[in-house]
């Protein structure tokens, strides 16, 4: 069952994910799917989510030229705002800033 769901929420990810269908798909409530996962992957499961979006983030960001309000709705956030917070908490800088830090990393290897 995990792995189904590990592999519908990577293929997902981008969609309005809630924890109620998704607890139903795996066939679950919501608090014994919510346990369940946080068990087998050490992540709630928003805190999964925002890690798969964010490392989507990331790599459009270091490897496309894609504005950053397009990334953050292509990998699923509803508004700059929210993006923009989850980006700095969890990487200690803006999503322009690592796009910036990214590309003198690809320059210095060239």
């Amino acid at each position: 069952i995990i792995q189904r769901t590990l592999t519908y929420l990577f293929q997902h990810f981008a969609e309005d994910l809630k924890l109620p269908d998704v607890a139903e798909l795996a066939g679950m409530s919501e608090s014994t799917f919510s346990r369940f996962f946080q068990k087998n992957t050490g992540n709630s499961f928003s805190d999964h989510v925002a890690k798969l979006r964010l490392w989507q983030a990331c790599k459009l960001l270091s490897d496309t030229e894609i504005p950053i309000t397009d990334i953050c709705f292509q990998v699923g956030y509803m508004n700059i705002s929210n993006f923009n917070r989850a980006f700095l908490r969890k990487h200690k800088m803006t999503p322009s800033s690592y796009r910036k830090l990214s590309r003198q990393r690809l320059a210095m290897r060239a």
